[in-house]
């Protein structure tokens, strides 16, 4: 995660995994609530 140090907001949230369930094929969910905008 990589966050602004003037706003203290996030810029950037990378999720990095390896898991034997997406080796199985087996679905995978996430639950993300986010409140995008444009930067600038």
């Amino acid at each position: 995660m990589r966050v602004n140090p003037q706003t203290e907001e996030i810029e950037n949230l990378e999720i990095l995994f390896f898991s034997q369930r997406l080796q199985e094929n087996n679905e995978l969910q996430l639950p993300l609530i986010a409140n995008l905008r444009l930067a600038g």
